[in-house]
């Protein structure tokens, strides 16, 4: 009887010790869907460089790709597919755009506007809100 009682509190113990073991931190800064993007972000691209996107609220979008600032750019953005439209219709890109915290990622192809056709190479953003 005292066997028993003996294994089954070692049980017990190990049960509990593995369920603390098991919970982690929530801490980690939690993927966002695009509530956050009104702002300027800064960008590193691997095909576009650097510069910055200033997305307003009302879908308009300021470029400064380094050289020159435009502003006769729109966004769409539904959900964590974000389409970002140049020179009034003129290229756009298409792909998903991550937010953790002040952090980004926008995985993107981009499109001739007037044939839709997709470029070859997936290109990739880092961008961090300023």
């Amino acid at each position: 009887m005292r066997t028993f009682r003996f294994i089954g509190l070692a049980l017990i113990a190990i049960l509990i010790s593995v369920n603390f073991a098991a919970c982690s931190s929530d801490n980690d800064e939690k993927e966002e869907t695009g509530t956050n993007i009104v702002g300027t972000w800064k960008y590193t691209s691997s095909e576009d460089g650097t510069g910055s996107f200033t997305f307003k609220s009302n879908g308009g979008l300021v470029w400064d790709d380094g050289e020159e600032t435009t502003s006769n750019h729109t966004y769409q953005l539904n959900g964590k597919d974000l389409k970002i439209i140049f020179n009034n219709n003129d290229d756009y890109t298409l792909g998903t755009f991550t937010i953790a915290g002040s952090k980004a990622t926008y995985k993107y192809y981009w499109y001739d506007y007037t044939t839709n056709k997709k470029g070859d190479k997936e290109c990739s953003m880092s961008l961090t809100k300023q």
